[in-house]
């Protein structure tokens, strides 16, 4: 607090007026903090807002009503700027990327421009029937997932994400695997993220990808490579559900 206002008083005074008023570096330094800016080796790409899912826990208020979606022009842009960048990852996320009308562009033109190429998926816009395409695509060019699956519970996914959800998601999980995703060995990364359905903090991340893979493997025969643990953030439609609901 004492480096904003700071900052705000030597943006709004004249010069004269910040003699005495200490450097931000300064500010930084005598709370024993440093500020080093390393290389940026990521590029996270938000192709829009637009989103099959109104979820109780999105912080970006995603959702079927938003027409915030990204046009050509600025896929042009964005693909021109990580040629130039050169980055080791590149994080392609939404709302739901495959709602992207462009999407299957972005792919291929950001494919060859870093080591890594990601995709946020909550897997039901991915297995909605009309982009059975991508399968293929992503498999083809190799692209990592990162899939939404909150809850090995039907109810607790459902109440999150949308009735039915669970079942969509389970389905898009097992033709993911069909085609090699998750595979030791196969070069094709199947990773789930798992997040709260309440207001409370994610378990601990190793005891339940244990979890998750051993029910997964039992019940469904799915396997995948990695599980993180995210905790929701309190902005947007979360914060708004946090209020109303007394938390």
């Amino acid at each position: 607090m004492i480096a904003e206002q700071t900052l705000y008083k030597k943006d709004t005074v004249s010069s004269e007026d910040t003699v005495g008023v200490a450097p931000f570096s300064l500010t930084l330094s005598g709370h024993g903090l440093k500020l080093n800016r390393a290389r940026t080796h990521t590029l996270q790409v938000n192709v829009g807002l637009l989103c099959n899912q109104t979820c109780r826990h999105c912080h970006l208020n995603a959702g079927p009503a938003r027409k915030e979606n990204m046009g050509p022009e600025i896929v042009n842009q964005v693909v021109s700027y990580a040629r130039r960048s050169q980055f080791k990852t590149i994080d392609i996320t939404g709302g739901a990327p495959e709602l992207n009308p462009h999407i299957s562009r972005l792919i291929q033109e950001m494919s060859p421009l870093a080591l890594r190429l990601m995709l946020r998926s909550n897997l039901s816009a991915l297995n909605d029937g009309k982009r059975d395409h991508l399968f293929e695509l992503l498999k083809s060019y190799r692209v990592i997932i990162v899939a939404s699956f909150p809850s090995l519970n039907e109810l607790q996914t459902d109440s999150q994400r949308g009735d039915g959800i669970f079942k969509v998601s389970i389905h898009a999980l097992k033709k993911l695997n069909a085609i090699g995703y998750g595979h030791k060995g196969s070069g094709l990364i199947l990773n789930l993220v798992s997040n709260p359905t309440g207001a409370f903090l994610p378990p601990a991340q190793v005891e339940t990808e244990k979890r998750f893979r051993q029910v997964l493997k039992e019940k469904w025969g799915i396997v995948f490579n990695n599980l993180f643990n995210f905790a929701n953030v309190p902005l947007g439609r979360y914060l708004r559900w946090l209020r109303k609901s007394g938390n």
